[in-house]
């Protein structure tokens, strides 16, 4: 017995100990938007008798702490001082000593919107063997438009890729497609798209396109003449595919290239049959003497 009157005489004295306490940010949402995760809490030494310190400590009665941020983009790391007057008002009668969390990590973004264009993603498409994508693909709408953080929003891809599964297909292909994006933070509007493309009887078709080397720089030359590119084209507009016009570019800074240097290009293809796939593309040499 005595034992427990020693317990409850204690308890009733003060104490300080660390305590998390929830915390909430409070800022206009219409206008700015978390970029990252927010603290969730904010560790503080408090005194407080201590019946009330074993209730906070086990959880109980936790006040939550409503943190006001007038300008919400003006610091990403913000000392907790900055807020001790509305801390010490909202815990009152508790008596806060001081802030084991010193700093709040606070990374918080204009909120905008940004429309961009969509791009196919086909490299996770299969098909059938003998058969393959004959016609373009049809994306409704052909664009989305993102809300959140700006600079998140502004490190988008435009066009967008949106990114198509398909496992050997033999029959046309339609289907609506989710827009995905990584970060909690971002909303996009539409959230699904529709794909079309028709799929049918294809043939892999080589062809050699010449390299003009008549307007390369003095000096430089090539290691071919030509390059060797494969393509897979329906078996319906063969006949068309071979008449068309080919053109080929090379992504390089001739005047980058230093005197007995070689450099290993991947050519671009700006004019090509837009009814043909292309599969394949040799790489060619580029050397400065």
């Amino acid at each position: 017995m005595s034992c427990i009157f020693w317990v409850v005489n204690n308890l009733n004295k003060d104490y300080s100990t660390n305590v998390q306490f929830p915390v909430e940010f409070e800022f206009d949402t219409t206008k700015f938007v978390q970029a990252f995760p927010l603290p969730k809490v904010i560790e503080l030494n408090v005194n407080s008798p201590g019946w009330d310190l074993v209730k906070k400590n086990l959880g109980f009665d936790l006040p939550k702490l409503m943190i006001p941020l007038t300008k919400p983009t003006a610091l990403k790391r913000i000392p907790t001082n900055n807020f001790w007057p509305i801390i010490v008002n909202q815990l009152n009668p508790l008596i806060v000593n001081y802030a084991i969390t010193d700093t709040l990590n606070v990374f918080i973004q204009t909120r905008i919107d940004r429309t961009v264009e969509l791009v196919p993603d086909l490299n996770s498409v299969t098909f059938q063997e003998g058969y393959g994508r004959i016609g373009q693909v049809i994306i409704f709408p052909e664009e989305v438009t993102f809300n959140g953080p700006e600079h998140l929003l502004n490190q988008l891809p435009n066009p967008f890729p949106i990114f198509i599964v398909g496992n050997v297909l033999s029959d046309n292909f339609s289907r609506k497609v989710p827009v995905s994006i990584s970060s909690q933070y971002i909303r996009v509007s539409p959230k699904m798209v529709e794909i079309k493309f028709e799929v049918g009887l294809v043939v892999e078709v080589t062809k050699n396109i010449n390299l003009n080397s008549s307007e390369l720089p003095w000096g430089v030359e090539f290691n071919v003449d030509s390059i060797e590119c494969k393509f897979l084209v329906p078996n319906s507009r063969l006949l068309e595919f071979r008449l068309e016009k080919f053109e080929v570019v090379l992504p390089i800074d001739f005047d980058s290239l230093g005197k007995g240097e070689i450099k290993k290009i991947v050519p671009k293809l700006i004019q090509f049959p837009s009814f043909g796939e292309l599969i394949k593309i040799d790489t060619i040499y580029v050397k400065r003497y």
